[in-house]
């Protein structure tokens, strides 16, 4: 009896075991299939169902070792799908609450990010610096101060970008942005026109295995020694660049451009052509190329080969997003199209841009060029209306302008010498004489009113 009682005792006992072992396996593979489930929607990049799914892990899971990993992960897919603030919430959490976790680091650099894409940079720039402060020994810490210092500089602070690079050199001088942090020091000094400590910066990464970091800090020295009135060595920096198989095709490329932009200052036009066609041939696509495509057509244009100048200039109109470029092109390509005496196809480009708006600084230049361009070519052309009409155009759309004392004495001789309309061309002119008593056509508007009050039977008056 006893040893019956011992079995069914020890029977009982096994089947518990059994059951609380086959329990916690199924709870495991279930934990298990979770996280996978919730890893697989991030590799899909369904970041919103993710977030959900780890989320969720976290709080039927609070035991896991995975938590501390589903909460980090649910706060990246938050940062993947653009929700920064839940993502800093997340981030946060993850900071709080498992103090083990081995990616604490990135957690605080995911928080500076998120407040750095929501535009509250001084909060960003916090949370960059507090990186090193609480977790020094974090590979992160470089890339930390470097992400802060772009920050000062982007809100107008660059002295504090300048004490972190510094620190970035002193204090993790085995860091691979030890080199940028130099760099933008020697791009901090060129700004503010110390080319001495620009130049004390920048000559040891001259020679640097990084060919990116080599190739910025000569470009720029080049420019410093152009700044020094130094052109044959500047030549000589832009050449090493140039030759250099180390170094990427479009730097090589930038090189090129500003050789032919000094050949150009000197007048060297056929030297400054090949130089701008080898970086063509270097790099034909991207912003600097299509700088370089508009020096090469200006050097055409120069060299009075006008049908390569137009072909390189109608290229960059059709490629350029830049608002400045496209002018700058569209108004080449009419100069050369006038030196090749086709003043309709000059009229084409020339009204592409006085049709453009909302423009400043030297794109405004630009389209009163245009407009002066415009008119002539519409004279040239015995357009007389659509000459007028441009007067008109440039009156209404320049207020206050050096060019209106022209454009009003042209209305005026034209309606009374080409459209004869003395009555109205007296008006105009005098109303240029009211205007502008002292200019240097005051003499020759004098007379045009004479002329129309002759021409009005009012001799007594034009005497």
């Amino acid at each position: 009896m006893k040893n019956l009682s011992r079995k069914t005792l020890f029977l009982v006992i096994t089947v518990l075991l059994f059951g609380f072992a086959a329990q916690l396996l199924a709870q495991e593979t279930d934990e298990k299939r979770a996280f996978v489930y919730a890893n697989r929607l991030m590799s899909d990049k369904m970041y919103d169902l993710a977030a959900d799914q780890f989320l969720d892990y976290v709080q039927k899971y609070p035991g896991s070792p995975r938590a501390a990993e589903a909460q980090f992960l649910a706060a990246r897919c938050l940062m993947n799908e653009g929700n920064y603030h839940k993502a800093i919430q997340a981030f946060q959490t993850v900071i709080l609450r498992y103090s083990q976790f081995q990616r604490l680091d990135e957690a605080q650099l995911g928080i500076a990010d998120a407040y750095s894409k929501l535009q509250l940079y001084k909060k960003a720039a916090e949370s960059y610096e507090n990186l090193p402060l609480y977790y020094p020994s974090s590979s992160l810490a470089p890339k930390a101060l470097m992400l802060a210092a772009d920050v000062y500089r982007k809100i107008g602070n660059p002295e504090k970008g300048y004490e972190l690079w510094i620190r970035i050199i002193k204090e993790y001088p085995n860091s691979d942005l030890k080199d940028r942090a130099r760099l933008n020091i020697a791009n901090y000094f060129y700004e503010k026109g110390d080319f001495v400590m620009t130049l004390r910066y920048l000559n040891p990464l001259t020679q640097v295995k990084n060919p990116a970091i080599m190739a910025k800090a000569l470009l720029r020295k080049g420019e410093v020694l152009e700044a020094l009135g130094r052109v044959a060595d500047a030549q000589s920096v832009y050449q090493k660049i140039a030759s250099s198989e180390k170094i990427r095709m479009d730097w090589r490329a930038r090189a090129s451009m500003q050789l032919g932009l000094l050949d150009e200052k000197m007048g060297k036009w056929e030297d400054a052509r090949a130089q701008f066609e080898r970086a063509l041939q270097m790099a034909p696509k991207g912003e600097d190329a299509l700088h370089t495509r508009l020096y090469l057509a200006k050097a055409f244009l120069v060299q009075e080969n006008f049908p390569n100048a137009l072909q390189n200039y109608k290229q960059v109109v059709a490629v350029s997003r830049d608002s400045s470029l496209k002018i700058q092109a569209l108004i080449g390509a009419a100069f050369a199209s006038e030196k090749m005496l086709d003043f309709e196809g000059a009229i084409r480009f020339l009204e592409t841009v006085t049709d453009m708006q909302n423009l400043s600084g030297p794109n405004k230049t630009y389209v009163r060029t245009a407009y002066l361009h415009l008119l002539n070519d519409f004279l040239k052309l015995k357009k007389t209306t659509s000459a007028r009409e441009t007067i008109v155009d440039f009156l209404k759309r320049f207020k206050r302008d050096p060019y209106r004392e022209f454009m009003e004495y042209h209305l005026a001789t034209l309606d009374e010498l080409e459209r004869n309309i003395p009555g109205q061309a007296l008006a105009e002119y005098e109303n240029f004489l009211q205007t502008f008593p002292r200019s240097r056509l005051a003499d020759d508007a004098a007379l045009g009113k004479a002329r129309c009050l002759e021409k009005l039977g009012q001799n007594a008056q034009a005497l």
